[in-house]
């Protein structure tokens, strides 16, 4: 949007009473405001006025607001336009169905007039006026597979759109997705259609047509099923992280253990890498190994590690044990060798074990930090969130 300029808002509803209502709010507001009663009349006044954003209702003659919505994805000049839904439907299907056709924000009729304006300003913040802000990245890798990686990355996530933040979560692997099932999503479309797409074709239009709306608000990018036909390469997980930084303030990484040179690209990108491991022995020894080869990649000041510990057990480690052996071997020790001492490690957050009510979250498709706020996992990973998000805010004000 032009320096100075006010910013301009286009409502399509076939109430006109509501528009006359919306129109007197936004002007007072300082907006332009633009009006359309049916869907074919607001693509038109979309393509002609260009608008800063789209207020648009979901049940409307000709086409529904969610088709509509759908068709301002596809197109390149608005893909990235800021759409907020109404409806007078408050039904969880509802909702999801608009976050599916694109929508960033949701709001039920009656509209609440302070409400809507609150969402408008918040969103046009957030788009900087049509220019994507970069989000801040975290990467979540484990010591190595079954370390609790996906349940960690899922309920952060979750846990920042609790704060009101705008995230996106991404399933950076070439197969075995699961973030579907944690949030009861459908398996399409998914990265392995992107992955057919040469890496210096991968467009950010294509990446937002893979990308889900989950009803909480939070993006997600889901890995295939089955292992993809075309691999994930250095270069698609660039191209991929480039866009999916764009529009969010927080983007997270699921990526696999497997350090090779795809997922050195994404941790490259990313301003905290959370390395997650179990309290126990075998994981510990795999940490320390993956905290070796990131010092190497000259990674190690952005490492932060987190101990999940999955299931109750009589060997599993304390806090201090467990960093003793992230930062040098027993077998080291015992041999006097110092070259086995990597870095002081500190372990910032330890997850509780409470394995029944995680697989019921699983079963619900619902985020243990929403199902069970109360629960001492589901305090453990919020207060981890707000950790890392309040660091990088003031490291990012400084």
């Amino acid at each position: 949007m032009t320096a100075g300029k006010k910013p301009c808002i286009l409502v399509i509803d076939d109430d006109a009473n509501l528009l006359k209502v919306i129109g007197v709010l936004l002007e007072r507001a300082n907006y332009t405001f633009q009006a359309a009663t049916n869907g074919v009349e607001g693509l038109s006044l979309a393509e002609s006025v260009k608008p800063d954003l789209v207020v648009l209702d979901v049940a409307m003659p000709f086409m529904k607001g969610t088709e509509v919505c759908q068709r301002l994805r596809e197109q390149a000049h608005t893909s990235r336009m800021p759409i907020i839904m109404m409806s007078n439907l408050e039904r969880i299907e509802d909702k999801l169905a608009g976050f599916e056709a694109g929508a960033d924000d949701y709001v039920t009729k009656p509209v609440n007039p302070k409400e809507l304006l609150a969402r408008i300003n918040a969103l046009l913040v957030r788009s900087q006026y049509g220019t994507p802000q970069s989000a801040r990245t975290i990467a979540i890798v484990g010591a190595k597979g079954g370390v609790g990686v996906t349940s960690l990355a899922v309920n952060f996530a979750a846990a920042l759109v609790q704060r009101e933040y705008s995230v996106t979560l991404a399933e950076l692997r070439s197969g075995h997705g699961a973030i579907r099932f944690h949030l009861n999503l459908p398996a399409e479309p998914n990265l392995g259609r992107l992955l057919e797409t040469d890496a210096e074709s991968l467009s950010r239009s294509d990446v937002d047509r893979c990308v889900h709306r989950h009803v909480s608000g939070l993006r997600v990018l889901l890995a295939p099923e089955q292992v993809a036909e075309h691999l994930l390469t250095p270069e698609h997980m660039a191209a991929l992280v480039d866009a999916l930084e764009l529009g969010s303030d927080f983007l997270i990484l699921d990526l696999p253990s497997l350090l090779d040179g795809a997922v050195a690209s994404a941790l490259r990108a990313a301003d905290v890498i959370l390395l997650v491991t179990e309290p126990e022995s075998l994981s510990a020894i795999s940490a320390r190994m993956q905290l070796r080869t990131l010092k190497t990649w000259q990674l190690d000041s952005r490492v932060s590690t987190v101990a999940v510990a999955r299931v109750p057990s009589g060997t599993t480690m304390t806090r201090l044990e467990l960093e003793n052996e992230l930062t040098m071997g027993r077998l080291e020790r015992q041999a006097g060798w110092n070259e086995g001492a990597i870095m002081s490690v500190s372990v910032i957050a330890v997850i509780p074990p409470e394995p029944e009510a995680f697989q019921e979250a699983v079963r619900q498709g619902v985020p243990m930090v929403r199902m069970e706020p109360s629960a001492r996992s589901s305090r453990a990973m919020a207060e981890l969130a707000e950790k890392i998000a309040t660091e990088l805010s003031v490291a990012e004000a400084n």
